[in-house]
């Protein structure tokens, strides 16, 4: 995509023209008739399709993939570096080499924030800019809480003044912690109604199974533990 306009372009050494497009030459490629086109000029047909024969716009001869060359002599790529040409992007209207184009539109080329905010800024300064730009949608900080408003920066204090749901954080904010404390204690109930039916069928297995209840190896060690923190919590609860 061009981006620049080219300085007198009339004057240009017509050597230094594609034959094909008529403009300066982009990455040129000479044909075996020793014309030059762009690479971009080339028929697509001739990379893809073995033996497509295409035709020089210049003096009309047939050519073959194998037929081109992208060894430019040196004084035509320098040539073409050389060209003055104007940024059609910044403000500025910048004129420079051709060559150096590319660079300055990465490193120093200014354009209009694209929001509508007024700020100039180059390539790498957009991203960074994103974060104050007045005019960048941003949501409600109460959006944790459902409101679901949705505006540019510039409205987002006004809109916080008159937000109704930002008003009711804290009641939410307790409840969602009230909410938290009954899932803890809901789960030290589970664990606790786990080691009563481990008490339990460490009891059933006794009363039906004396001779196989061996108290001092694996989880039949750890059931009697748990009868005996159950009878010492059971002795606490009555001396009170």
């Amino acid at each position: 995509m061009e981006t620049f306009s080219y300085i007198e372009p009339l004057n240009i050494n017509t050597n230094l023209v594609c034959k094909f497009c008529k403009k300066p030459l982009s990455d040129p490629i000479i044909l075996v008739c020793g014309h030059l086109i762009c690479c971009t000029c080339i028929p697509n047909e001739l990379w893809i399709e073995s033996g497509y024969t295409a035709t020089c716009p210049e003096c009309g001869k047939d050519y073959k993939k194998e037929d081109t060359t992208i060894n430019i002599p040196i004084c035509i790529t320098e040539d073409l570096n050389g060209l003055k040409v104007k940024c059609n992007r910044c403000l500025e209207g910048v004129v420079i080499n051709r060559v150096d184009f590319y660079e300055h539109i990465e490193l120093y080329c200014k354009t209009p924030c694209e929001l509508g905010c007024g700020a100039i800024l180059t390539k790498n300064e957009i991203k960074s800019h994103l974060d104050v730009c007045s005019n960048f949608i941003v949501e409600c900080p109460a959006l944790d809480i459902y409101c679901k408003w949705k505006g540019p920066r510039k409205d987002l204090e006004e809109h916080i003044q008159k937000c109704n749901t930002e008003g009711v954080r804290p009641a939410i904010e307790a409840l969602r912690e009230s909410v938290q404390n009954l899932k803890e204690e809901n789960q030290l109930l589970v664990k606790n109604l786990e080691k009563s039916n481990d008490i339990l069928l460490c009891m059933v297995k006794f009363f039906f199974n004396p001779n196989d209840f061996n108290p001092l190896e694996g989880k039949d060690y750890n059931l009697i533990e748990n009868i005996n923190v159950k009878e010492n919590e059971t002795e606490k609860i009555l001396e009170l």
